[in-house]
């Protein structure tokens, strides 16, 4: 389903199917035929699930929860690979010193 504003294709009234109100309607993208294109308002929706059984409530707080703590995860992560780069490098620069050396002892013998 898709928010829908100022479409020119839904229900012919061009207002909410259940309460006939013109406002923040969602395309159900349910055709009735001689009507037009199903469009339900979000109060009607929410009134819709209340009745079916469905708690509504805000969820701004979970969500910021949630959110602050994918940014922390997100953080953790760069480090980590901050981390591993800057432990592969210097495995590297270990590497190239200890061939280093090699090639200079067998020059030296």
């Amino acid at each position: 389903m898709q928010k829908i504003e100022n479409a020119e294709y839904f229900h012919a009234r061009q207002a909410c199917y259940l309460c006939l109100q013109p406002h923040d309607c969602v395309d159900t993208e349910v055709q009735i035929e001689g009507e037009g294109v199903l469009a339900l308002c979000r109060n009607c929706i929410g009134t819709l699930a209340e009745t079916a059984g469905f708690e509504l409530r805000d969820q701004q707080d979970t969500i910021d929860r949630l959110r602050e703590e994918l940014r922390l995860a997100l953080e953790r992560e760069t480090i980590a690979k901050d981390e591993a780069g800057e432990m592969a490098k210097a495995y590297m620069d270990a590497r190239r010193i200890e061939k280093a050396r090699r090639e200079n002892s067998k020059v030296k013998a």
